[in-house]
């Protein structure tokens, strides 16, 4: 534990640190699938969609991974989305909506 008037701003750091990890974590995940939609993505892509209001870098993060995954499942859009549930492409366009868009 920090002590001190830093201590405040450490943890804080220290927080932001530990989510920029996870989403990292979670962001691998995805891209580890560039052409297909394994039946464990699109839960992880909800949880992505909930950091996209995030600080940077995490915000970032969430944004480039979202960018990526439209760019490589672009060419097989219709079939990727019926991988989703309705509830669950609902909660993901979040995140695809702010991604640069790749898509004509």
């Amino acid at each position: 534990r920090i002590w001190g008037a830093e201590g405040g701003a450490a943890a804080a750091n220290g927080e932001m640190l530990r989510r920029h990890g996870a989403v990292l974590g979670v962001s691998a995940c995805v891209l580890s699938s560039p052409y297909d939609v394994p039946e464990w993505m699109p839960p992880m892509l909800e949880a992505l969609s909930r950091w996209v209001s995030e600080q940077s870098p995490v915000k970032e993060t969430v944004q480039r991974t979202f960018s990526e995954f439209k760019k490589t499942h672009q060419d097989t859009w219709a079939e990727t989305k019926q991988a989703f549930t309705s509830e669950q492409w609902d909660n993901v366009s979040i995140g695809l909506e702010l991604a640069p868009s790749y898509i004509s």
